[in-house]
């Protein structure tokens, strides 16, 4: 549909979206605006109201369509089949592949040719229709339906027969408290300066969670305070 190339598909979490529902379904305002979901983080709405428009729950004025209002209305049964005419009418190129025997790659490939999208954009609307789809009863490959919990891409996970291999921990060291009693528990290194005073260095921080260029920087640091106290340390080095 030309009219679906024209704006990118939904991508706003599928939970997100449910949720939004559910609060209308107490009642539709005039209009949908940030007012109307006063909790929610400013970019989640962004992503909400664009893909309602996408859906045609909204106008471009955020004014709340026929189709809105009959589906937030109703049994958690009949939203869904609502939701499944929905999903058919606005995606009806992206169904049209056949999704009942469609991949992963290959239905990921049709969504961002059809509506533009790409990137991490990409998986979050392919995500969303997944969900949606499965909640409203669209067909869905076994190679695209969405991954229960635990599992990936649709997959379930095969439990290996043969006996796991015993892991023993190392004890990690421990943790040396800072000498000022306002700081958080952590790692850290006083040298005393040549013109009287001191210098602390302290570190809240996982060393395992660090990129490589934080862990450059934060280790130059430690080796500049280890060479100032022991006197071989130049300014330069």
């Amino acid at each position: 549909m030309a009219e679906e190339a024209k704006r990118a598909a939904v991508y706003v979490p599928w939970a997100t979206f449910k949720n939004a529902l559910d609060q209308l379904s107490q009642g539709i305002p005039s209009r949908i605006d940030r007012s109307v979901f006063p909790g929610m983080a400013w970019n989640l709405q962004n992503q909400l109201f664009t893909g309602m428009k996408f859906l045609g729950l909204i106008t471009s004025d955020d004014e709340p369509t026929a189709a809105l209002d009959d589906l937030v209305k109703g049994t958690d049964s009949e939203r869904k089949e609502k939701l499944k005419r929905v999903l058919e009418q606005r995606y009806a190129d992206l169904i049209a592949m056949d999704l009942t025997k469609a991949t992963r790659d290959h239905f990921e490939e049709k969504l961002g040719a059809l509506y533009g999208v790409t990137g991490d954009t990409r998986d979050r609307a392919a995500r969303f229709f997944l969900n949606a789809a499965k909640y409203a009863g669209v067909p869905l490959s076994t190679f695209i339906a969405p991954a229960k919990e635990g599992g990936a891409n649709g997959t379930r996970r095969i439990r290996s027969s043969a006996p796991r291999s015993r892991v023993v921990k190392k004890p990690m060291p421990p943790v040396v408290p800072a000498s000022d009693s306002g700081t958080p528990s952590g790692t850290s290194k006083t040298v005393t300066l040549k013109s009287g005073g001191a210098l602390t260095f302290s570190a809240t921080l996982d060393l395992f969670a660090l990129d490589a260029k934080d862990r450059l920087f934060v280790f130059h640091l430690i080796d500049q305070l280890e060479q100032y106290a022991s006197g071989a340390w130049k300014p330069g080095s």
